[in-house]
């Protein structure tokens, strides 16, 4: 991992959280803390940009994290790539076109520095009327390195999307497989199989289902079937119903009009009379 900060890239996700952020509070202060990898040609790459949380205070010239729930999550979304994040650093906007930062800042930027070996990087936004986005690295004793970034997802390799748990990875069968197997077994997902000599040898068995497991299993299809069949026959009776009701109702609206043209000449006789 270098020390050097050379370029900072962000994902299109993570580029987009900054810019949202910043215009639904609009114009009160906010910001972010930053996610992402360090790589050896000391590249940034910023995954994820989280929000300042629920409990933060907005001010037009303050901000404040909701510490607590920054802490919680970062560890939550760090965790579910297959390749982990790390903390690099955060974000946050200013009044007007200010666009150094304070005292305050100061301090909650070597915070973070002193986070890691490397460092961290900081950024601040100012929207004097257009959005503008700055980021520096930071490093420890406090020192300040504006940097360029790049923003693209093509830009990124793409094995740090990868998440850890997906759909259409590893089958059951295949994890069960992997559960059996020795350590020097040769799995390839790509054929879908292990190497005929590792067969040989055991490695790659699924494990047997005992015959009372397999009981269990036909009882609770069983189950299943006779649930649906119960439900098709409650249906087959609402549809048997509704095909009777329907019948009544076409049966009363044939002699609805007969009724009302009744009802329309007592009225006319009626009048006649009292006339």
């Amino acid at each position: 991992m270098s020390e050097k900060c050379n370029l900072i890239v962000f994902s299109d996700r993570a580029y987009n959280a900054i810019i949202d952020e910043t215009f639904r509070k609009h114009p009160l202060e906010t910001g972010g803390i930053l996610l992402g990898h360090v790589l050896d040609n000391g590249a940034w790459i910023v995954m994820e940009v989280l929000p300042p949380g629920p409990d933060s205070v907005h001010q037009s010239a303050f901000f404040e994290y909701d510490e607590k729930f920054v802490n919680y999550l970062a560890n939550a979304v760090a965790s579910k790539y297959e390749i982990p994040l790390s903390m690099l650093g955060l974000w946050h906007r200013h009044p007007g076109n200010y666009d150094k930062f304070s005292s305050v800042d100061d301090g909650t930027n070597l915070k973070f520095a002193k986070l890691s070996k490397v460092g961290a990087i900081s950024g601040l936004v100012n929207v004097d009327p257009e959005f503008r986005f700055k980021i520096w690295h930071v490093s420890s004793p406090l020192k300040y390195e504006v940097m360029d970034f790049e923003v693209g997802d093509d830009i990124i390799p793409e094995e740090f999307f990868v998440l850890k748990h997906r759909k259409g990875g590893t089958t059951l069968v295949q994890a069960k497989a992997a559960e059996n197997t020795e350590e020097n077994c040769d799995y390839s997902i790509e054929r879908n199989e292990f190497p005929e000599e590792e067969r040989a040898s055991g490695c790659g068995k699924v494990p047997e289902v005992s015959s009372d497991d397999m009981a269990a299993i036909i009882a609770r299809l069983d189950a299943a079937i006779e649930n649906t069949r119960n439900t098709n026959e409650m249906l087959q009776v609402i549809v048997e119903n509704t095909s009777d009701a329907n019948a009544l109702l076409g049966k009363f609206m044939k002699k609805a009009p007969k009724g009302r043209k009744s009802q329309v000449a007592k009225r006319q006789k009626k009048d006649a009379e009292s006339k």
